[in-house]
This record gives C-alpha cells, structure tokens and sequence, in this order.
C-alpha cells in the first residue's frame, strides 16, 4: 500500500487491471445532501430518526463522529438502509 496517496486509503481494481483512487466519504456532507434532498429541517430529521437536533448538526458540520447505533437511527430516520448512507 506504499503507492497510495495519504488522503486516500480506498482503492478499486476494476476488472481490466486498472486501479482507481476513491476520494473519502464525507459523511456529514452525505447526510446534509440526503436531508435537503427530502426538503426536511435539521429538526425535522432529527425528528424522524430520534435523535437530537445538535446531535445531527454536529454529524453534519463534523464535529462528531456516529455510533454505529446512531448509523441506524440516520439510515432509519432517512428511510434509507446504512449502506446507502455510504
């Protein structure tokens, strides 16, 4: 893994041979785009996956890091499944 840049620890083989860098996930950007997407609030969305508002404004400005609880909770609150939430 020597030949990987240090802002990308994730990388595809495609099935030709060829190598692609995959640039990090940043998740509170996701969660923001998936809640203004559904027209709701910060409160709204907290809200529906029962969890604090500052809660999920720390997620989205990230100040905080989810549990794999509060993943779910998210992924519930969003009707989405955690993996999409990647």
């Amino acid at each position: 893994m020597s030949d990987l840049p240090q802002s990308s620890l994730i990388q595809l083989s495609r099935g030709n041979g060829e190598v692609e860098q995959v640039p990090p996930l940043d998740l509170g950007a996701r969660v923001r785009d998936l809640r203004k997407g559904r027209g709701w609030t910060l409160e709204q969305a907290a809200r529906q996956a029962g969890m604090a508002r500052s809660t999920l404004s720390k997620i989205e400005n990230g100040q905080m890091s989810p549990t794999y609880d509060a993943l779910k909770k998210l992924a519930g609150g969003l009707e989405i499944s955690v993996p999409q939430l990647f």
